[in-house]
């Protein structure tokens, strides 16, 4: 259990991370969701990323990914996991 929560939290920080660095004015969101795929497949071995996301949702971006998780072991079973960050747009003042 202790291996899926620590998967879950590294994979929450680089969506918190994606939606920050995507909630700058005039970043490239196809960009933005290729590195956030990136970073996941990085951080965390063993993940196989489905979907991964980044909207535009009014004021707010939204960064989401969908993938499933292999963790390191024979006895371990692999899951899927969901995580979505959101942060607020900025625009110079």
């Amino acid at each position: 259990m202790g291996f899926l929560l620590a998967a879950r939290e590294v994979a929450a920080a680089a969506a918190e991370a994606a939606a920050r660095r995507a909630a700058r004015e005039g970043t490239d969101l196809a960009e933005a969701a290729r590195r956030f795929e990136e970073e996941l497949a990085r951080a965390l071995p063993g993940a196989e990323p489905e979907t991964v996301t980044i909207v535009v949702d009014g004021d707010v971006v939204v960064a989401t990914a969908t993938f499933t998780w292999h963790p390191p072991g024979p006895r371990l079973s692999p899951s899927t996991l969901v995580v979505r960050a959101t942060a607020a747009r900025s625009a110079p003042p």
